[in-house]
């Protein structure tokens, strides 16, 4: 018998990259970024699995079964990308006309998702010296997902 566990609770606050120019165009240091909204990454994870491999008279057995609980929230700046290049097509309506109508370019994003994940399996096969072999088993799985993004 195999009993596992993982686990994670991961708080972070920032973005993963780094900008060379500020929004206005002016230079940054290395690993500096301009931002307009509060980034973050709040990722609570936790696993367990059970294997239990064993004998049934002359017949081989597996049974394996795994929970998986994830819980994540992230929000994040979308502010660059929504002044960049294509800006009045994400920020401004009738952008083609003479008098296109403009709105402020800060931009975020938010997600939430939670996630439970069941499975497990049963199997049993004969010998492996045993010139024809078989092997016959059964699988149930249930996965539940949300994900909400704003």
């Amino acid at each position: 018998m195999l009993l596992a566990q993982s686990y994670q609770d991961m708080h972070s606050q920032g973005v993963f990259y780094q900008q060379p120019n500020a929004s206005d165009g002016a230079p940054l240091r290395p690993l500096e970024v301009t931002l307009f909204n509060p980034s973050y990454d709040n990722d609570k994870f936790e696993m367990t699995s059970l294997t239990i491999d064993g004998k049934l008279g002359f017949l081989k057995g597996v049974y394996t079964a795994g929970y998986l609980s994830r819980s994540v929230e992230q929000s994040g700046d979308y502010t660059n990308y929504s002044r960049a290049v294509y800006a009045e097509y994400y920020q401004c309506y009738g952008a083609f006309d003479l008098t296109p109508k403009c709105f402020s370019p800060n931009a975020s994003w938010h997600t939430q998702q939670q996630n439970k994940h069941f499975q497990n399996e049963f199997r049993v096969s004969t010998p492996d010296e045993w010139r024809v072999r078989g092997i016959v088993g059964a699988f149930y799985e249930d996965n539940k997902l949300s994900d909400r993004t704003a």
